[in-house]
Order: C-alpha cells, then sequence, then structure tokens
C-alpha cells in the first residue's frame, strides 16, 4: 500500500487551484467524462499533529473543463475510532459545512483545469485511544451537472517519529563535472526509526544524477536511496559514500540552483518512490549505499510517519561556475495577403547554444510589435498582449536545449504592407529582468508584411524563417511545462511553474 504525503500536499494543491481559476477563458462547459475523483490513503500520527487530505479531481483531457452545481461530500463514518475531522476547508469560491462525520463543499461552478482541481481539504487526526496500526476508510463523493463521481480512502493510525535533514549543502563545479552530494539525517523523536528513504531531485535540467548504488533507484533527474537500518534517537546519520551529481556540459554558467535532499520513514515515502519506478526507475549497478551507523536487525511491526515534514529537507545550493551562456535568437517571418485578408505568421526562437535555457525560472520568450495597422485575428494559445501596448504580443515557451526552437502562430489581418519586430528573451521570476546571452546581435528579428519585390524575406538570427501564409506550427514546449502549456496556455504554463518552484524549491539563477 502506497501513502500520499498529504501534509505537505495542501499548500501545493491551493497554488494549483489559485493558478487554474485564475486563468480566464479557457474552461469549457463538456466533456464531464474526462474528469476522476481521487481519494488519498493516508497515514496519521499517534501523536496530536493533523494530516491534511486533499480530495482530487484529475482531468484526463488536454483543456480545462467547467463544471456546474458541484457538491462535493466527504463521508467519515468508516474512521471512528481511528481519526476524526480536525478541520475542513474548500478552495477558492466554495462553501464547507461540517456536520458529525460528514463534510460537504458546494460550488456554483468549479474550473477543473488541466493540472487538476482540489475542492476539499480535511485536517484528520488519530482518534482518543487509536493505536498505531488501526485502519478505517472514507468515502467521498462528487455530484455536478453531467458528473457523478465515487471514490474511497484508507487510513491507518502510525507510530509518530521525527526525523530531521542537516543543514544546507552548497556545491560547485564547472560545467561538465561531477560533484558529490553527503546530507546528514537526525533522528530527533524518541522512538527507534525503522528505515530510513533519502531522495532528491536535481532542480534543473543541466544537473543528472550518476547510477551507484544498488539500493537507490535512478532516473536522469531524481534518486531515491533505501536504508534498511534502525536509526537510534539522538543520532545523526549520513551516507558511506556520496551521491554523484553530474553537471551537464551545456549548463549555463556563471549560474546557481537549488535544490533539496529529503528523508522520509519508508511508509511515507512509499507514494514518491513508486512515482520515480513509474518514471522509469532503475536500480544502480554497484554495492548497496550504507549509512554510517551500524543498526540493528530488528523487524519492523507497525507503519510509522513523520510528525513534522518541514524539517525532512536539507536545501542544496549548485553553483555552476565559470562561463557558458545560451545564445537565444529570434526567428523572424514574411506573409503576404490582400488588404483584410487573415494570415498565419509563425514566429519563434532558438537556443544556438553552448547552454541550455532551463525552465524552472528561465523561460525563452519572444516580443512581438506587430507592424501599424495590424490586427491579431487569433493568437496563439501561448501568448498575451502586452499590458498598456497597442499591437505587442509576449509569447513564452517551456525550456529550450541547444539546438532546440519553440514557435507561436499569430493569425492576424493584413491592412497593407507594415514591417515588425520579434525580439528574443529569456524571462526571469523578476519581472522585467532577462537573463543573459552571449549574442545579443541575434535577439531581433523582423516580421514583415507584403515586402516589396527584391527586398528578401525576414529571417532573422535563428537562421529560418520565410513566407507563410497558411497554418502555422504549433509550440514545441519542452521541459517541465510541456503538459501545462499543451493545454491552458502562457497564464497557466507560468502559474505551473511556480508551483513546482514551491514546492520544490528549486530555481535556477544566471549571473552576470
Amino acid at each position: 500500500m502506497s501513502f500520499l504525503r498529504a501534509r505537505r500536499l495542501p499548500a501545493l494543491a491551493v497554488v494549483l487551484a489559485a493558478a487554474a481559476l485564475a486563468v480566464p477563458g479557457v474552461a469549457h462547459a463538456a466533456p464531464a467524462d474526462r474528469i476522476q475523483l481521487e481519494a488519498s490513503d493516508v497515514l496519521v500520527p499517534t501523536s496530536s499533529t493533523a494530516t491534511g487530505i486533499a480530495v482530487r479531481l484529475r482531468n484526463d483531457s488536454d483543456t480545462d473543463v467547467l463544471l456546474t452545481g458541484v457538491k462535493v461530500v466527504i463521508d467519515a463514518t468508516g474512521l471512528a475510532g481511528v481519526a476524526t475531522v480536525a478541520d475542513a476547508r474548500p478552495t477558492f469560491g466554495g462553501d464547507c459545512d461540517t456536520a458529525g462525520p460528514r463534510t460537504t463543499c458546494t460550488y456554483d461552478t468549479l474550473n477543473v483545469s488541466i493540472i487538476d482541481a482540489y475542492p476539499a481539504f480535511l485536517d484528520l487526526k488519530a482518534a482518543p485511544g487509536a493505536v498505531a496500526g488501526a485502519t478505517g476508510t472514507y468515502a467521498v463523493t462528487v455530484e455536478a451537472a453531467g458528473l457523478s463521481r465515487a471514490a474511497t480512502g484508507e487510513v491507518t493510525v502510525a507510530e509518530a517519529v521525527n526525523l530531521v535533514a542537516g543543514p544546507e549543502i552548497t556545491l560547485a563545479g564547472d560545467a561538465g563535472s561531477t560533484l558529490a552530494l553527503s546530507p546528514t539525517v537526525r533522528n530527533a523523536g524518541s522512538r527507534v526509526v525503522r528505515g530510513a528513504v533519502l531522495s532528491s531531485s536535481s532542480g534543473s535540467r543541466s544537473a543528472s544524477y550518476r547510477p551507484q548504488y544498488s539500493n537507490c533507484v535512478y532516473t536522469d533527474v531524481e534518486f531515491y536511496c533505501v536504508f534498511d537500518r534502525e536509526l537510534a534517537a539522538g543520532k545523526q546519520y549520513a551516507p558511506a559514500a556520496p551521491v554523484s551529481v553530474r553537471l551537464g556540459a551545456d549548463a549555463p554558467a556563471p549560474s546557481t540552483f537549488d535544490t533539496y535532499a529529503e528523508w522520509q520513514t519508508p511508509d511515507d515515502a512509499a507514494d514518491s518512490m513508486a512515482a520515480i519506478r513509474r518514471r522509469g526507475g532503475k536500480p544502480g549497478t554497484g554495492p548497496a549505499l550504507q549509512l554510517v551507523e551500524k543498526a540493528s536487525a530488528a523487524r519492523r511491526a507497525v507503519p510509522q510517519t513523520e510528525v513534522s515534514a518541514v524539517d525532512n529537507f536539507t536545501h542544496v545550493v549548485v553553483d555552476v561556475t565559470g562561463r557558458n551562456l545560451p545564445d537565444l535568437a529570434a526567428i523572424g517571418t514574411t506573409v503576404r495577403g490582400e488588404a483584410g485578408e487573415t494570415v498565419t505568421a509563425t514566429i519563434g526562437v532558438k537556443n544556438l547554444g553552448p547552454a541550455v535555457i532551463d525552465a524552472w525560472d528561465r523561460f525563452p520568450s519572444a516580443h512581438v510589435v506587430l507592424p501599424a495597422g495590424t490586427a491579431v485575428a487569433e493568437a496563439d494559445r501561448n501568448c498575451v498582449p502586452v499590458d498598456g501596448k497597442a499591437g505587442e504580443y509576449r509569447c513564452l515557451s517551456g525550456g529550450l536545449a541547444v539546438g532546440e526552437t519553440a514557435t507561436w502562430a499569430l493569425k492576424i489581418t493584413i491592412s497593407g504592407t507594415g514591417r515588425g519586430t520579434i525580439t528574443a528573451r529569456t524571462e526571469t521570476a523578476e519581472d522585467g529582468v532577462y537573463g543573459p546571452d552571449r549574442n545579443a546581435a541575434n535577439n531581433t528579428a523582423e516580421l514583415l508584411i507584403n515586402p516589396p519585390a527584391g527586398t528578401g524575406d525576414a529571417t532573422g538570427g535563428g537562421g529560418e524563417g520565410g513566407d507563410t501564409g497558411g497554418e502555422g506550427g504549433g509550440l514545441p514546449v519542452t521541459g517541465v511545462n510541456a503538459t501545462l502549456a499543451a493545454g491552458a496556455g502562457v497564464a497557466l504554463l507560468l502559474a505551473g511553474a511556480t508551483a513546482v518552484v514551491v514546492t520544490r524549491r528549486r530555481r535556477t539563477r544566471y549571473l552576470a
């Protein structure tokens, strides 16, 4: 059985819900048949610490779905003697009421975005006298116009333990080097902790993990290691050898990115370990990695769960030294047509390298200034008008590897002839601040409408372009934001990326 680390989920879910509701004009009344209901299996500690449940409506389509007349009921009758409901909260725009073991949340409308919706949050505490190992179930139903769903979740009482991660770690190296990660953990509780799991995600597409140890499972960008050892109360432990972090030869430099190392009990980590295996994780081929403290072989009896998840993380700062910058070039285009005709202008940007552009908080973009008198009939879903600037648009992509191109299609209505511009920029989390670029000379390209014969077509710094008159290409978004951009557009792309940064504290900062 796998258990969701639900104490951290509600904060992330609120961020995602806010992002979904903040995007105007993208929800549709149908098809509700692509919406599924999920109820999590969770652990509650024997202490007075609360565990959160987030009811999830999963959207399996590629567009947002607007539900009307929504009623969510969580029935905790099956938790009698196991857990009690300490608090119940709706997401934005809803109301929740609890009467006895039943909590009901209602919404006039609820937007289920492509990053899902979380219409109800409950905090659970172990019932008085509940012992570790006790289990119960809760039932969830969701009714809305054209939608009826039901699901159940299991709640297990677990021994309360407290693992505390070690202090911040700073690593440094040039692009192409290998760094050594050695986080520590302390058992700050009064009970022996039977086993521990160390996990991390690289925090940047420029870093990967080298598969080494047989008790660790790796993808390129994440890993976990299972230590089948007891951790004595008050003792501190560390891996007997470091985990190798490889910086790619295309890592931007100088730059800094943040990631984390997390310690969990095996019960708490079960869900995240299964997710890494589903994403293709494979064990290393070398010897097993040991913790330095020798443990007994006592058998695990009942589940254990953390009373405080906030201190399970070690903040890891990676400084990429040297100088290795991306070169984001603008790609222009030429369109031709009669006055009043609507044609498609496909513009873009291309990363000429030698460094990647990471998408955790760096976004390749194009600032488009249309020729005077040109009207946009339909903008690409990842382009938005610039506030207060008539005829100007801002188009965003996910991260770009070296050699990758992002394009955006703008359907424009021609009024005659004209000359516009496309400016390639790497946007940052700070408004108006852009990442450094290796070659500013190719950051601008032209958008030409009916240029005079013999003047040539616009190509721009990316070395691509030419006539367009029919349908343009889509946006090949890469990196973690591909799913987000596919359905909800640039605003949701930004909101989703922000949620990822908030939940894992990962970010990349280019330095001057």
